[in-house]
């Protein structure tokens, strides 16, 4: 079902709608917070010493137990919250998790490249990433999803939370994003977020499974959103409507 996205006047007195479709019904309000991809950032890359190799790997094998410990945590929360079945999206992502620490690209890519962890993480991710997203269907579609998941984890305990402004949204925003992920959602709240508004998601994806369950109002399929949003923009959007 379509649903529509609103933004008020501007100075020049330009109203825009935006058309998309409907992901999880409500009425939602508020002021723009627009979040980028980390993994698409450039990020901190900077060459290495041979001799430092072997520091980088550690501190990519530490940032995978860091990430496993919060999908074990992740499934346990939404087990709480609503059903083990939900769950086991996370179980799923830590399976998968430990099945590429053991294969040895990222160690290859380090000593290849002699570049830090972060850069390495990137380079390897994306290359999966592309692999998948080359594919067609919704099941390849989903995996790429939850490689870009996993990786913007790992990323985070890299580099650390100071770059992650969905850790730092206002109370009250509407969040507009180019991807919507299962672990952005499970940090959300409807009270934190009064919706969300994402260039692309499935209807039947994990994130949108997980923001039904949420109640959090959720339209997407709006092409140059997140590019043409600014943080602190006023809309509203009613997807039982046909207007945002």
């Amino acid at each position: 079902m379509p649903s529509s996205i609103h933004t008020p006047p501007q100075k020049d007195g330009a109203e825009v709608t935006l058309t998309g479709l409907r992901i999880a019904p409500g009425l939602g309000r508020g002021s723009a917070w627009v979040v980028g991809d980390r993994l698409e950032c450039r990020g901190d890359a900077h060459r290495i010493n041979p001799p430092e190799v072997e520091r980088e790997w550690g501190r990519i094998r530490v940032a995978f137990d860091q990430t496993r410990a919060e999908l074990q945590a992740a499934a346990r929360r939404i087990t709480e919250q609503f059903n083990a079945q939900l769950a086991e999206i996370f179980r799923a992502h830590e399976m998968m998790l430990d099945g590429l620490l053991s294969s040895t690209e990222f160690l290859q890519e380090l000593h290849g490249s002699l570049v830090n962890a972060e850069a390495v993480v990137r380079r390897v991710f994306r290359r999966w990433q592309e692999k998948f997203q080359s594919l067609s269907g919704e099941t390849f579609r989903q995996r790429a999803d939850d490689l870009a998941d996993l990786s913007r984890k790992i990323l985070r305990h890299l580099e650390g939370d100071d770059a992650d402004r969905l850790q730092s949204i206002p109370a009250g925003s509407v969040l507009v994003v180019q991807r919507l992920l299962p672990s952005d959602v499970v940090a959300l709240s409807r009270r934190k977020v009064a919706a969300i508004v994402v260039e692309s998601l499935g209807h039947g994806s994990h994130a949108a499974l997980l923001v039904r369950e949420k109640g959090i109002p959720t339209v997407a399929d709006l092409p140059g959103v997140w590019s043409a949003s600014a943080t602190g923009t006023r809309c509203w959007w009613m997807p039982t409507a046909a207007q945002l």
